[in-house]
């Protein structure tokens, strides 16, 4: 897994290419959600990643085991 990071100078992305699934953009720039809390839209917002930090764990653990199940194969096999 790679990290990184990007840095966009004087870019402005257009209003219908905006992701507004919990809220909306009007022309003049303001935010407006169906969620008024503040808390819970993040709460909800946050609750679409923890899926992939399941994965992220499962796949760890899976890993691990194949990792262990080597190491043992071969401390039988060496002399």
């Amino acid at each position: 897994m790679d990290n990184g990071w990007m840095k966009f100078n004087n870019y402005r992305v257009s209003k219908d290419a905006l992701l507004d699934w919990l809220g909306q953009v009007d022309d003049d720039g303001t935010y407006h959600s169906e969620i008024k809390n503040e808390g819970k839209r993040f709460a909800i917002t946050v609750s679409c990643l923890s899926g992939g930090r399941v994965i992220l764990a499962r796949n760890g653990a899976e890993n691990a085991l194949q990792g262990l199940a080597i190491a043992m194969r071969f401390s039988c096999a060496r002399r």
